[in-house]
């Protein structure tokens, strides 16, 4: 989530000050100076106890990223400290199926996709793509998440072309995408930008394959070959199509309708078939009966 971010320092280096047990390091004990300087974000004043030391001012990370409503993060592998976005909170309200739910966020209900992964089908709305492992996978998905609250970590899109809110879910410390892929009940099935954790992803499958876990058997996936693990295209989102739906609604509706008129283009969503439409959680219009 982009977010424009402008801070104003006077008259100072800005630097990320990291040392002793936090990284590993052995501890070295400096005598310092304090000073006061000047930092304003967004026109609001930052009360920081900084540090000169060698004729430089640092000034605390933590300090700055409370004044942007932000948290510290640290990266021990490369050993960087980074300003982040706060997790995003939501109550899961309802399985889909393995890989999608319905949540409880910022007061709306909204479909989240899990990036990265991909169950079998159980609700497809051609029966014959539902397969007897989508539902194993869906009732595990159910088990661990429906009712819970979560949290939820975007990459670089935030919503597919349905409209979908697409995010990593966190419960209880441990990100849900790999845990599908841990116990073999999904696959990966990332598509660019959305790469954050793509190696991840596929270490993880490739130990879950290794031990035939879940649906592995033999070097397949419910007796699929799995020959790529990534997928090199990005499915792009439809500016038109046969019918419409809105993100804030889950009906789809014939593009002449009159509450089609009225969805604002910012909100829109496109479908070529009936069936793409309800394969994506939307149901027909009562009104124009698509």
């Amino acid at each position: 989530m982009k977010k424009l971010l402008r801070f104003f320092v006077v008259g100072i280096i800005v630097l990320a000050f990291l040392a002793g047990t936090a990284i590993g390091r052995t501890t070295t004990t400096i005598e310092v100076v304090y000073n006061t300087v000047n930092i304003t974000v967004n026109g609001q004043k930052i009360e920081a106890d900084n540090i000169l030391y060698n004729g430089v001012t640092y000034v605390p990370l933590r300090a700055v990223a409370e004044a942007l409503n932000k948290e510290v993060g640290w990266d021990q592998d490369t050993m960087t400290a980074s300003i982040n976005d706060k997790p995003e909170t939501a109550t899961v309200t309802r399985v889909v199926d393995g890989d999608t739910l319905v949540v409880n966020y910022k007061g709306s209900e909204e479909r989240v996709r899990l990036i990265g992964v991909d169950t079998p089908e159980s609700v497809h709305p051609d029966v014959a793509k539902n397969l007897p492992e989508g539902k194993v996978a869906s009732e595990y998905t159910k088990s661990k998440l429906e009712g819970k609250d979560i949290e939820l970590e975007f990459d670089v899109q935030e919503r597919d072309q349905y409209g979908r809110i697409l995010a990593y879910v966190w419960v209880d410390g441990e990100m849900f995408n790999k845990t599908l892929l841990k116990e073999g009940y999904a696959r990966v099935a990332t598509y660019p930008p959305n790469v954050k954790y793509v190696n991840d992803f596929i270490k993880i499958q490739e130990e879950a394959r290794k031990n035939n876990k879940g649906f592995w058997s033999n070097d397949t996936f419910n007796g699929e070959v799995v020959k790529d693990n990534i997928s090199n295209s990005v499915t792009p989102v439809k500016k038109e199509g046969n019918y419409v739906g809105s993100i804030d609604s889950d009906k789809y509706h014939n593009s002449t309708c009159r509450y089609a008129e009225i969805i604002k283009e910012d909100k829109q969503i496109w479908f070529d078939t009936v069936e793409e439409a309800e394969k994506a959680g939307y149901s027909a219009c009562g009104v124009c009966k698509p």
